[in-house]
């Protein structure tokens, strides 16, 4: 029932209470039979005291029949009603434990069962608690049985997402009675109130990465929540994946789609801004395998040490099937812009099966470059040539996730417009920084090589971030004045952003550049006073989205 019937029901209650006191006033001229009579009014006429208008009723009704003979008659209405308006209207408790009493119900019969000591002053008072106590049993089973006839049916919107997505489930109720209903989940509830038809959206759990299987248990209560019933279990089965594996998905169609860069000039450098050593390679399998003894000597100590791994590896196998990595196969890159005779040489993926089944002899699909990338390059063939300086310090694995899903982002659209513009990706991890220049579409193929088979989660781990100890620091420690922990905090952070600048000057790549930073918000100072160093040497900001659209 609606709540406003449990409001009438009050009122009248309460009414009748007055009235009743009244007739009893009259007939004992007692004066004792005001208290009652004044609390009553004061109760209601007081709006921050009419909370207590159920109670005070509930003690009235005793009060009148134990007032007279007839008053054991004059209770009877207030016995019957009493349930309707004292009991909770919500749920405190767990329901498992409950069965056919719904929590209004079993409150109630708590205050009888206290109610009863009132016996041992008047018999008579046995009579209105019973009489309530029938009116819930009654109730309950008649609400019960009624309950049965509740139907529900839970689907899922989608059962794959992204991490950091929302899951959601959509709950179909249909029901004759207006009903509370209860769903638990995932140490979850959720309470709807539902006359009819109805469609609720329902936001599941995310607790990790992989496979989850939720059950939901379902409990269903009449409107004054005197009876509870279970009425089934829905097992949800829903796959979370990270942001990663999204774009690297993207990223697969589009480079099947463009295969035949066998060969990339991606030159990749490894240094460690502690020591300010730097090692550089092309991709050689001499060079790579010597990057694998500095490599060795670091790792333990790296935040993400098996993604330096990942990246050698992943070069070690292109240098082993493509030689010294002297000249390149035709790519597919740009708009489709005809046919041509086929060259001895030519991959056969780019095959024109329909125009050669009609000539009789192979013919070759011929990709050129769109309007858009040539806008982008100059005479020379190169783009706007970004820098993207991205670290891969992160608290959780979800914020690592994130982190590497917006570099990959970045690096994809670049690539996807102008393959061939140049770009200098700066990877942070810890003290060590990768370095990959080279062409966009070179890059992007490096990455999705290299996170393509590595899952976040065997990447991630824990560390905090290590302050510098160099000396200067020390000696600011020392100094006698004692200068503001900001101030130590701006010096370790120049440094950082000097040693980084290191890094990029010694790759050749000169302001004036665009770049973008790519960061965890735990290190927003720090590359405050990165972006104003490259700022002051002439490099230009521009954000994620800024960067994006000089691509799109």
């Amino acid at each position: 029932m609606p709540r406003n019937i449990r409001d009438i029901i009050k009122w009248l209650s309460l009414v009748y209470a007055i009235a009743s006191l009244v007739y009893i006033l009259y007939i004992t001229k007692s004066p004792y039979t005001a208290i009652p009579l004044i609390t009553l009014i004061i109760v209601n006429s007081i709006k921050k005291y009419r909370k207590a208008i159920p109670f005070s009723v509930y003690a009235t009704m005793f009060f009148i029949s134990m007032a007279l003979d007839e008053g054991i008659y004059l209770s009877t209405p207030l016995a019957i009603t009493i349930p309707f308006i004292i009991g909770q209207n919500n749920i405190k408790d767990e329901l498992q434990k409950r069965f056919i009493l719904g929590p209004s119900a079993l409150d109630m019969f708590r205050y009888l069962l206290i109610s009863s000591l009132l016996m041992l002053v008047d018999l008579r008072v046995l009579i209105p608690i019973m009489l309530s106590a029938s009116t819930i049993i009654v109730y309950a089973i008649y609400s019960y049985v009624k309950l049965s006839k509740v139907s529900t049916d839970i689907s899922l919107i989608n059962n794959t997402v992204s991490w950091g997505e929302k899951v959601s489930a959509l709950l179909n109720v249909n029901t004759s009675m207006e009903i509370n209903l209860v769903l638990e989940y995932g140490g979850n509830r959720n309470v709807y109130t539902v006359k009819g038809k109805a469609i609720f959206d329902i936001e599941l759990p995310i607790n990790h990465v992989g496979r989850h299987i939720i059950e939901v248990n379902v409990y269903v209560l009449d409107s004054f929540y005197f009876s509870c019933r279970f009425i089934g279990k829905h097992e949800i089965e829903y796959n979370v994946i990270p942001l990663t594996q999204r774009a690297l998905e993207v990223i697969g169609e589009y480079i099947r789609e463009a295969v035949g860069i066998s060969s990339p000039a991606i030159e990749i450098s490894i240094s460690e801004l502690s020591e300010g050593s730097t090692i550089t390679t092309r991709t050689q399998i001499e060079n790579v395998r010597a990057l694998y003894g500095y490599t060795y000597r670091v790792k333990r100590g790296i935040y993400l040490g098996a993604l330096l791994e990942k990246f050698l590896e992943s070069l070690e196998e292109i240098a082993r099937k493509t030689g010294e990595g002297e000249g390149y196969k035709r790519s597919r890159y740009g708009e489709y812009i005809g046919s041509r005779p086929y060259i001895p040489g030519d991959s056969l993926r780019f095959i024109h099966w329909k125009k050669s089944a009609s000539r009789g002899s192979l013919v070759i699909k011929e990709f050129g470059s769109s309007s858009i990338e040539e806008s982008l390059l100059n005479h020379e063939g190169e783009g706007e040539e970004p820098l993207i300086i991205v670290d891969l310090y992160a608290p959780n694995a979800q914020e690592l996730d994130r982190l590497i899903y917006v570099f990959l982002q970045q690096c994809f659209k670049v690539f996807k417009q102008s393959p061939r513009s140049k770009i200098l990706l700066v990877i942070i991890i810890g003290d060590m920084v990768i370095s990959l220049k080279g062409r966009s579409a070179d890059i992007v193929h490096q990455l999705y090589r290299v996170f393509s088979k590595t899952p976040i989660q065997t990447l991630f781990n824990y560390t905090s971030i290590q302050s510098p100890t160099e000396d200067n620091i020390v000696e600011i420690l020392k100094n006698d004045k004692r200068p503001k922990p900001l101030a130590i905090l701006v010096v370790s952070n120049e440094m950082f952003a000097d040693e980084l600048v290191k890094v990029i000057l010694g790759n050749d790549f000169m302001p004036p550049r665009p770049f973008t930073l790519i960061y965890s918000n735990s290190l927003e100072f720090r590359y405050v006073v990165v972006k104003h160093v490259l700022h002051r040497l002439g490099f230009i900001y521009t954000n994620n989205f800024e960067l994006i659209n000089q691509f799109t």
